[in-house]
């Protein structure tokens, strides 16, 4: 058997963050469908493959043209730009990434923390007040941390 491998590095500052591959290039940009100028560098590999010749097109790079409506929802292709996976993911979404299962699930999902999506229903704790129902307090999401003394509260 023969096996062939391509590698290339990634420089990640513990300090300060990510090391950009090009001034004005976010890392949320590579690839995204769109071809961004400031990340059309060789160091940033082309807006990975958005600003090449048939590159872009509006789906993420990260969604394979076959995945859609192959009858698996693939989260990388649930987006507008790539038609919400087709039918695999059971319909539209309020917003990309977000599935209808993560709406409501305990967890504050930043996809769906958008008003299109409610603000990911109850799990965000938008309208939340410093009081909560538990006589514990274990739900509490205020943001007071001291008592009118000084000490800091218990869990």
């Amino acid at each position: 058997a023969y096996e062939s491998s391509y590698y290339e590095i990634a420089v990640f500052d513990t300090t300060n963050g990510p090391v950009r591959c090009a001034e004005g290039c976010g890392w949320t940009e590579l690839g995204d469908g769109q071809c961004q100028l400031g990340c059309n560098t060789t160091s940033c590999h082309n807006d990975r493959g958005d600003c090449l010749p048939g590159g872009g097109g509006g789906c993420h790079v990260d969604c394979k043209a076959s995945w859609i409506n192959d009858g698996y929802c693939d989260e990388a292709c649930f987006s507008v730009a790539c038609g919400w996976d087709g039918e695999d993911c059971g319909g539209p979404g309020c917003a990309d990434g977000c599935r209808e299962k993560y709406i409501n699930d305990g967890e504050c999902d930043p996809e769906c923390n958008t008003a299109a999506c409610n603000f990911d229903g109850n799990d965000c704790f938008h309208d939340a007040g410093e009081c909560y129902t538990q006589a514990d307090g274990s739900d509490y999401r205020g943001t007071i941390s001291h008592t009118k003394t000084g000490h800091t509260c218990q869990k």
